[in-house]
């Protein structure tokens, strides 16, 4: 299965939900970064250039992947910047660990059309599962 994502506008009108897939953990938490990012603007004209580490913990995967897109678009907020490639590990034991770095550049208004605003990631509807062909998930973004 090809990672990637797709947007449910019947899911959360108000808001923007959307399913993601891969057929590893890191291609799932990608496809969701590239997925809340494209809200924002068109990830094309992004350039990879300033990466930023990252480590989470979480005690389940579902909150690990909630924590992470809590924390890049924090990241968004606070750096100003936009990111459209995740070099990302994630490790399953007792607890979920998730170490790696986010690659993008600084918000350019000559360059980057901003969509909308992403404001938070939202419990409603929020799942991970493991599938026969990979992984997947059900994201709704706060707008």
């Amino acid at each position: 299965m090809k990672s990637g994502y797709k947007y449910l506008d019947e899911i959360a009108p108000a808001d923007q939900a959307f399913e993601a897939w891969g057929n590893t953990l890191e291609e799932l938490f990608s496809s969701c970064a590239k997925a809340t990012f494209e809200v924002v603007t068109d990830l094309s004209k992004v350039e990879p250039g300033e990466s930023i580490p990252l480590k989470i913990e979480a005690e389940t995967l579902e909150e690990l992947l909630y924590l992470f897109l809590s924390e890049i678009i924090y990241l968004k907020d606070t750096e100003r910047s936009l990111f459209n490639k995740f070099d990302l590990r994630i490790e399953a034991g007792k607890e979920f660990r998730l170490s790696g770095k986010v690659s993008g550049e600084k918000i350019d208004s000559e360059k980057h059309v901003l969509k909308t605003d992403v404001k938070a990631v939202t419990y409603h509807q929020f799942q991970v599962k493991k599938r026969k062909d990979g992984y997947y998930a059900r994201v709704v973004l706060d707008l």
